[in-house]
């Protein structure tokens, strides 16, 4: 212990005893500094259990749906943007689509356009053909019409060289029947003048001139009846 007198030595038995009795104090005190902390914390939640009494059930409700909506509504947005993504996509392959189709409708179009334009370049080509078939028939045709029409010429003039050799036929049996009708006549008559008998031979010669002559005079005629003018 210090004196105003100046420093003293404290027995070492004393300082012992002082160190305890510091040591002692110091326990106390901590002791009833925890004791007051314990006091002061069983006073704040003694406090604090009338302060949450005082929330209504709505203001828990609210808090609660307030933090459970962020974890309730983060898969549906993120569905939603799926779904937003799909339905870009569900309209870019329908307009894909409809273009597709248009394009088809075009093509089966074009196609059938095609094949009509096919068809009628083969009915032309088969038209084209026939008329040259028909062309040659028609050329043969009338080189066998000439040839008919030479052929016909021919034996028209043959007729007409017939019928003129007729014709000059019919005049000299003509001529010779009259000739002979007038020997017979002159033989008659010179046997009227001479007054002589005919015999029988005579007569009978005279008979034929008549008869040959009646029958070229007939044949001549018949000749002329029936052979057309020309």
């Amino acid at each position: 212990m210090i004196s105003p007198f100046g420093a003293t030595r404290i027995p070492p038995t004393t300082s012992t005893s002082v160190e305890a009795s510091v040591q002692s104090d110091i326990r106390m005190d901590s002791e009833k500094h925890a004791a007051d902390a314990g006091d002061r914390r069983l006073a704040s939640s003694v406090a604090l259990v009338p302060s949450l009494k005082q929330y209504p059930a709505i203001t828990h409700f609210i808090a609660f749906t307030c933090l459970l909506l962020p974890i309730a509504f983060a898969p549906y947005l993120t569905v939603r943007g799926q779904v937003r993504g799909l339905r870009r996509e569900v309209q870019r392959l329908t307009h894909e689509s409809t273009r597709l189709n248009q394009e088809l409708t075009i093509l089966e179009r074009r196609s059938v356009t095609w094949k009509e334009h096919t068809e009628g370049r083969h009915l032309l080509d088969r038209t084209i053909s026939d008329l040259r078939d028909l062309r040659s028939q028609v050329q043969c045709d009338k080189d066998s019409s000439k040839h008919y029409e030479s052929r016909v010429r021919d034996v028209s003039s043959t007729i007409s060289a017939i019928q003129d050799r007729s014709r000059a036929h019919e005049d000299i049996l003509r001529s010779l029947g009259a000739s002979l009708a007038d020997v017979a006549q002159f033989m008659h008559r010179v046997d009227l003048i001479t007054l002589t008998d005919e015999d029988d031979a005579s007569k009978q010669s005279l008979d034929r001139l008549r008869s040959l002559a009646a029958s070229m005079h007939n044949l001549s005629s018949h000749d002329n009846k029936a052979s057309p003018p020309s």
